[in-house]
């Protein structure tokens, strides 16, 4: 949009925006709420936790009730622990977290389509800047070339000060007598050995 909108102060091209959205029930910008995926890996270290500690559990219980019966028991009710209690619970967290996931996606694009669109602008020639939002009109333009002609040697002036410092950097890293570059911390050229 920048392109073509011209600055009402000074009537120049050099136009830079920056587009802000804001739902107008909240009064806030629209964002995607973070869901708590870190709560699925946490929740499985829970549920591996609680099979060791169900582990312990029955080994003791075994040992103290079962003291002559054999260690067969215990292994098939080790084994049938995960599938009966731990990986059902982890399903269900994770389905949990998904549905949790697909409302806060919902929430953010209802609050997406909500938003009003603003934008600020900042004119690089005269320095004015100013908002607009999406669906009034836009502000009367004024043009004043001396302004546009003085932003525009200002522009040149700055671009010219910025390819001149980048030169003298430069310069400033190449060996005066080979004209190769010397890195940065060395003090003298890998090629000639001169010194900077």
């Amino acid at each position: 949009m920048s392109n073509q909108t011209q600055c009402p102060n000074c009537g120049g091209y050099k136009v830079h925006e920056k587009l802000i959205k804001i739902d107008p029930k909240t009064g806030k910008s629209p964002e995607l709420l973070k869901s708590r995926e870190s709560l699925g890996c946490g929740f499985a270290f829970l549920m591996v936790l609680l099979y060791f500690f169900l582990l312990m559990v029955l080994s003791k219980l075994y040992d103290m009730i079962f003291s002559g019966y054999s260690s067969v028991i215990v292994g098939l009710i080790v084994l049938a622990l995960p599938f009966l209690v731990i990986i059902p619970l982890y399903i269900n967290q994770n389905a949990n977290l998904n549905q949790a996931k697909e409302r806060a996606y919902d929430q953010f694009n209802q609050a997406e389509k909500r938003a009003d669109k603003y934008f600020n602008f900042f004119c690089d020639l005269c320095g004015y800047k100013w908002e607009w939002r999406e669906g009034t009109p836009l502000p009367k333009v004024k043009v004043q070339p001396d302004l546009i002609a003085a932003g525009t040697k200002r522009l040149e002036q700055e671009a010219t000060a910025r390819q001149e410092r980048w030169k003298r950097e430069v310069a400033a890293m190449q060996c005066k007598a080979c004209g190769n570059r010397i890195l940065e911390g060395q003090s003298h050229c890998a090629f000639c050995g001169a010194s900077r």
